[in-house]
């Protein structure tokens, strides 16, 4: 099996390339016969907030092109530079790719400049690389007119019509890009690329209908920018023919929810899996993020690979990682040689992610050399055969990397990343910073007898201040300094007061490590200080403070507003006001330390807070300990709001009589619609109408006679498109004005089924029930509404008996998007009910084949459970208690709740007299279905197996949840259904289902070609 493109090293690529040799010499060439490979189809996707919601705009190497071309048109216009290098400021989105694509096919060399640099960083750059022109995007106007160079400083252009753009002889061994070190010990240091060694070292892949070579792979999402690392991920898919996403760290903070929405946006709508998210590539700052948090974990879960590189992850979290069945990789490279090593092994038998494997067929390229200051470490040095590498530090032209590893006790071959050789110090967020020039200036002050800066592994830096000065003093000193060497590093270098520890005593100064000609030995420093070190970012608090609501709001005010030097408001985004990754960090230590306690508080609360109130209300409820975890509070709090949002209603119309009886059904093209219609008899209501999706009315007639059946008449029914997040419907005035007139009953049964989807992703369904609730209010004579909601809403009640009562709690529904949704329903007809009492919720609980003819929706997650028995001769032996209801009778029991005289709020529909789950096995054995039944862990593996392309496979996620090792037991719970037995004779009459009940469902599915 061929190695998969995200973990070949430039070793394991040469080796892939010498087996399937492919000719891209340059940049400009891929993208070109990509666009005619591929025409039309996406090849790189961008994830984008918007006011809705997360979205992502895909785009083809065609669209792209075309937009280069008409940038490179607009460059042409007005002549650009005669140097070979331009520099680009701009943020990491498509407007970026298409001025890098356009700048090269122009023949320059294109200097990525990250936005974290300061105008002289930035001066220095464009000098040392020789540029006289620097492009930038208007959201970096500020910065870059504060740029002072003899360079040229203009805004992009936008792209002008296109006209075919000439390309250049040849581009080989012309300069693609430039990335720069974070420059932190002075100036930014350039890292140029050549378009032959960008392309020569990555593996290709072949095109479905050529002969040889691996095929491409599913998509992969990455969290890294553009100018950072995220051309390589890009330059990776793309020679790989595969497809990239990116997050858009330039625009949107990073938070677990965020990172989460923004993948299932890169995945909605995805038909093939080649468009689906099945690797993540991200730093160890953001997966620890996504680490403590539930959602954040079932995303990783989910994936084949996910990586982490940039900096070393924490042992403890990565472990955690693994333990949890996530497949993590450690992948380690640089701008200098590109892509070096991997921990790529066995995932079920090879615990050991943070070990990398030298194994390639050019392995000996890659030599490990003693470390002279550090026994028993060895430096890795690059060789000139390693094709990715793009600079030299030695007279044989080789690259000695100043990273220092530990050889395996067992393994050969396999070594352990254990520091820096040098000064750099890597922090987890990937950046990378020196601090000699920090250190020096420090050492000026009488004061201070000796400073060293830390911050290995940690999101900011600290500094250890060796001194036996009075504390104020000290502290007076420090200030003004710095503040002057803040002003000269990139921002996430900058040292703040508040983490800075001052050691006295000639004892203190005894304990630094020095190499034999007195210099620090700052990779021991960590060790012999390791208990001072963690206390700068351990968060110390006052266990015994006790503050309001308002003094926490007033805290946070006031230290956002020192921050950034201005007040801000408490309902202003902090990310868009300035509150940078680093001033976040201090603003959580900050917040922990004055609300008392320790508690546990995530890593990313203030982005996932995003304003000072909410920030603020979190804090408070933490020191109230009644906190649930940041994820669910957020969502909790936006349950509520909703509810709020949409539970506004005006007063209704009073009953009148001699009116029209109708009938509005939503969901008619569902199983449950479906039997609403035909359980209905002609008497009961003079006129029938159906709201359905679709483009034209008689286009949703015919949706809806293939639900019913071509048996069915429905004459007396009138179908119509409605799209109910519209606030008229986006019905005809006509129907609207019928309505008016009439005695109104609406059934309102539509609602996406969609159990991976966030909660967002609900909000024009919730939208949709509020103008449906408010048409209904203001109809003739408002008889009855009934919800269909679910008992998901109140399953996660800590009572073991649900009874029919409204919740309040948001807490009680299960955590995904879709029960909320349904509780958030539940609450605003609650609401509405104080308008008119004959607003009704029906809590539905499973329902199962009709109990006449077992036919059964084969797209719900039971019979694509019970499908496996064909799939994978096997099902699982469950706990479960099975209280399903069949479909025909769930129809008749809402139609039975239409015509209650004295309605109550909530009813029950479920079986009142629940069953066994071997109940259900004996059903399917006895259609002659063979299959073992095997415990819940061991068919889950058995599943796995199923082709990706097998329909079961969209529920693996849920069943990885329910089923997986770390799930916890089923919850049987005593549902009460006395208001719903007592209004349905229906379900008074109802006898306990048989095993011949679900063999009559495996019979319909065999009919169908469901089951074979």
């Amino acid at each position: 099996m061929t190695l998969s493109y995200l973990v070949s090293t430039a070793g394991y690529s040469r080796e892939q390339n010498e087996s399937y040799p492919h000719d891209i010499t340059s940049i400009v060439q891929l993208i070109d016969e990509g666009a005619n490979e591929f025409e039309d189809e996406p090849v790189v996707g961008f994830a984008r907030l918007t006011d809705p919601g997360w979205v992502c705009d895909r785009y083809s190497y065609r669209y792209i092109s075309r937009l280069a071309d008409g940038l490179t048109t607009a460059l042409e216009m007005k002549p650009v530079s005669d140097n070979p290098t331009i520099g680009l400021l701009c943020p990491s989105n498509l407007d970026f790719l298409v001025a890098w694509i356009a700048l090269m096919r122009l023949g320059y060399g294109v200097l990525f400049v990250a936005p974290q640099c300061s105008p002289s960083a930035i001066a220095s750059l464009l000098e040392s690389t020789k540029s006289d022109h620097l492009l930038y995007h208007s959201k970096y106007q500020q910065l870059a007119e504060q740029v002072e160079s003899p360079a040229r400083v203009t805004l992009l252009p936008s792209p002008t019509a296109p006209r075919p753009c000439s390309r250049l002889p040849s581009y080989n061994h012309l300069t693609s890009h430039i990335f720069h070190s974070s420059g932190t010990s002075g100036n930014p240091k350039p890292i140029p690329h050549k378009h032959h060694v960008s392309t020569a070292s990555l593996p290709r892949r072949a095109l479905p209908d050529e002969p040889h070579g691996p095929p491409p792979e599913p998509a992969a999402f990455t969290t890294t920018p553009l100018f950072h690392g995220g051309v390589s991920d890009l330059l990776r898919a793309w020679m790989a023919r595969s497809v990239l996403y990116l997050y858009p760290t330039s625009e949107v903070p990073i938070t677990s929810r965020n990172v989460c929405l923004a993948v299932e946006a890169c995945n909605r709508g995805v038909e093939t899996s080649r468009y689906r998210v099945n690797s993540f590539l991200s730093v160890p700052y953001i997966l620890s993020t996504l680490a403590d948090d539930s959602s954040g974990v079932d995303l990783l879960k989910q994936m084949d690979l996910v990586s982490t590189g940039g900096a070393p992850l924490e042992k403890e979290t990565g472990d955690k990682m693994v333990r949890q069945g996530i497949r993590l990789v450690s992948r380690l490279g640089s701008s200098e040689c590109g892509f070096l090593l991997s921990s790529y092994r066995d995932f079920e038998h090879d615990l050991e992610w943070d070990w990398l494997r030298n194994n390639s067929a050019y392995s000996q390229a890659l030599s490990f050399e003693p470390s002279p200051i550090r026994d028993g470490l060895f430096e890795l040095v690059v060789g000139n055969e390693w094709l990715s590498k793009t600079k030299s530090n030695r007279p044989d032209d080789s690259y000695a990397t100043g990273d220092l590893y530990r050889p395996h006790p067992s393994k050969p071959d396999v070594w352990q990343y254990a520091g820096r050789g040098d000064d750099v110090i890597v922090m987890s967020n990937g950046e990378k910073a020196t601090p000699g020039f920090v250190e020096e200036r420090l050492r000026r002050s009488k004061l201070i007898a000796e400073a060293i800066v830390v911050g290995s592994n940690r999101p900011s830096l600290g500094l250890l201040v060796f001194t036996d000065a009075p504390k104020d003093r000290v502290i007076a000193e420090l200030q003004p300094i710095l503040n002057e060497v803040n002003r000269e590093q990139p921002s996430y270098a900058a040292i703040h007061p508040d983490a800075c520890l001052l050691l006295s005593g000639v004892a203190a100064l005894d304990r630094i490590p020095r190499a034999s000609k007195g210099t620090i030995q700052r990779g021991l420093v960590d060790q012999v200080f390791a208990q001072e070190i963690t206390s700068i970012w351990r968060d110390e608090s006052d266990e015994e403070a006790q503050r309001t609501r308002e003094e926490i709001q007033e805290f946070c005010r006031d230290a956002v507003g020192q921050m950034l030097g201005s007040p801000v408001d408490i309902h202003t985004d902090l990310f868009n006001s300035g509150i940078d990754s680093l001033k976040a960090t201090r603003l959580r230590s900050q917040m922990i330390k004055f609300v008392g306690g320790k508690p546990s508080i995530p890593l990313n609360v203030v982005f996932e807070q995003s304003t000072i109130a909410s920030l603020a209300e979190y804090m408070y409820s933490v020191q109230q300990g009644t906190s649930v975890s940041l994820y669910e509070f957020n969502e909790h709090t936006r349950m509520l709001e909703w509810a709020d949002k949409y539970g506004s209603f005006s007063q209704s119309q009073g009953p009148k009589a001699g009116l029209s009886r109708v009938l509005v059904l939503t969901g008619a093209t569902g199983s449950l619609g479906r039997e609403v219609l035909n359980a209905l008899s002609d008497s009961a209501f003079d006129r029938i109408i159906c709201l359905v999706r679709g483009e034209n009315d008689d286009d949703a007639r015919v949706r809806v006679q293939k639900a019913v059946g071509s048996d069915n008449d429905l004459d007396s029914v009138s179908v119509h498109v409605a799209n109910l997040a519209s606030s008229d419907l986006g019905l005809d005035a006509a129907v609207l004005d019928a309505l008016t007139d009439s005695e109104v009953s609406v059934i309102h049964a539509a609602w996406p089924v969609h159990f991976g989807s966030s909660l967002q992703s609900f909000e024009d369904s919730i939208k949709g029930l509020h103008n449906l609730l408010s048409l209904y209010l203001r109809c003739g004579s408002p008889n009855r509404f009934i919800f269909c909601s679910s008992l998901a809403s109140v399953l996660r009640s800590d009572q073991k008996s649900i009874s029919e009562t409204p919740s309040t709690d948001p807490s009680t529904a299960t955590p995904i998007g879709y029960s909320r949704s349904k509780w958030i329903a539940e609450q605003i007809c609650a609401k509405a009910r104080d308008v008119h009492s004959s607003i009704v919720v029906a809590r539905l609980g499973q329902l199962c084949g009709n109990s006449k003819t077992g036919v059964w929706n084969e797209t719900e997650g039971w019979p694509l459970l019970l499908r496996t028995a064909d799939t994978t001769r096997s099902l699982p032996l469950l706990d479960d208690v099975v209280n399903w209801l069949p479909v025909d009778v769930a129809a008749r029991v809402l139609l039975d709740l239409v015509h209650e005289e004295q309605p109550d709020l909530i009813y029950h529909l479920v079986h009142p007299s629940p069953t066994t789950w071997s109940t259900v096995l004996d059903g399917v054995e006895s259609s002659g279905t063979s299959f073992e039944r095997l415990p819940r862990s061991e068919w889950l593996e058995r599943v796995e197996q199923i082709p990706d392309e097998d329909i079961s496979r969209k529920m693996l996620f849920l069943w990885r949840q329910s089923y997986g090792e770390d799930s916890p037991s089923s919850v049987s719970y005593d549902i009460a259904t006395t208001n719903a037995q007592k209004a349905s004779s229906s379900l008074r009459q109802l006898r306990a289902l048989q095993p011949r009940d679900f063999a009559r469902s495996i019979e319909a599915w065999r009919n169908t070609g469901f089951m074979t």
